[in-house]
């Protein structure tokens, strides 16, 4: 079973439709003053034009959203 997950995949597994995940990975406060990166709201790699996420980052955010 591969590690890596697309964008449709991810959206079924954590509930949020494909376009709010886009909107997510591009959203500019996302960033801080110097263009840097900050914590993203959940990991992801580009591969050439493929948006992919690995499955253990996707679970660990799964357990973080756990309320008891």
């Amino acid at each position: 079973m591969s590690q890596w997950l697309n964008t449709k995949e991810v959206s079924k597994l954590v509930g949020l439709s494909e376009s709010r995940l886009c909107v997510l990975r591009l959203d500019k406060y996302n960033k801080d003053a110097n263009g840097e990166r900050l914590g993203s709201f959940l990991p992801f790699y580009k591969i050439g034009s493929k948006v992919v996420y690995k499955k253990s980052d996707v679970n660990a955010f799964i357990k973080k959203a756990k309320i008891s």
